[in-house]
């Protein structure tokens, strides 16, 4: 099993994703930090099914774990919308609807981590028309009911004024990594 880290916009994950799947591998998973290149505000529109496929072709065997954040919760998503199959996904401020029915074979367990007062998320959600960003890192899931979800919201804390990316900021880091690690598969070996 491996556990595969997918960050958002904007970013190559060295400040987010790969804090994250740095702790798991230092607890012995066997980590991958997917790289899919580019992806700004704009390109996103486009981009999000062009990166679901590249996950979905790269995520090959299907009992490999996801941590993902912001844009890169969407882009799992349109990887499940095309047969893409995990065993746990774990859904960091997801920019993407809150009402969203996640496949029937998509996943054993998927968590989703949101805060209320997060900025880029309302941003995304409210200013950018027609995109494909939502609310679901502000609101939790709220789809149909599915006992494989779980919407867990992150305490207000730290230094980052968005309120999105809380998870990866020095005292909050080792709780969140430690978090997923213990609702992770023990690492083989």
């Amino acid at each position: 099993m491996r556990v595969l880290g997918i960050n958002g916009i904007l970013s190559d994950g060295s400040t987010s994703t790969d804090l994250f799947i740095a702790k798991l591998k230092e607890a012995g998973h066997n980590v991958v930090d997917f790289n899919y290149g580019k992806v700004n505000v704009v390109s996103a529109r486009w981009k999000q099914h062009k990166v679901g496929k590249q996950i979905f072709d790269k995520h090959i065997p299907s009992n490999d774990c996801v941590v993902a954040h912001s844009f890169g919760c969407l882009a799992v998503f349109r990887a499940m919308q095309q047969g893409a199959k995990f065993k746990k996904v774990f859904l960091f401020a997801p920019a993407m609807n809150h009402k969203v029915t996640f496949p029937y074979h998509a996943a054993e367990q998927i968590y989703v981590i949101y805060h209320p007062q997060d900025m880029a998320i309302w941003a995304g959600a409210n200013l950018l028309l027609n995109h494909p960003f939502g609310r679901m890192g502000r609101k939790g899931y709220s789809g149909p009911e599915d006992s494989r979800v779980f919407s867990i919201e992150a305490p207000l804390d730290g230094n980052d004024w968005l309120k999105h990316s809380t998870f990866f900021e020095p005292h909050t880091l080792d709780w969140w990594a430690a978090f997923v690690h213990d609702l992770l598969p023990e690492p083989a070996g």
